[in-house]
């Protein structure tokens, strides 16, 4: 199971989301809303930061509409 930072459109708004993915690269789920920055240090969520950047660079003409996701997989836990 792997699993990165995404763009997500719900509701004309666009977040970030995080998105794991199954075996054969398909989303199996998606966190129901967008990602909250916070750590126990500023390196922390500076470190986060610096992936979420990397991520959505990858990315970040693939917004995922938050509707096309599968009935269910709103805020499920991924299934390891």
């Amino acid at each position: 199971m792997t699993w990165n930072y995404r763009l997500v459109r719900k509701n004309d708004r666009i977040g970030i989301h995080e998105v794991y993915y199954d075996v054969n690269g398909e989303v199996q789920s998606i966190t129901a809303g967008p990602i909250e920055l916070e750590g126990e240090s500023l390196d922390d969520v500076l470190d986060m930061l610096a992936e979420i950047r990397l991520d959505l660079a990858l990315y970040k003409d693939d917004i995922i509409e938050y509707d096309d996701i599968p009935e269910g997989a709103h805020d499920a836990m991924p299934k390891v």
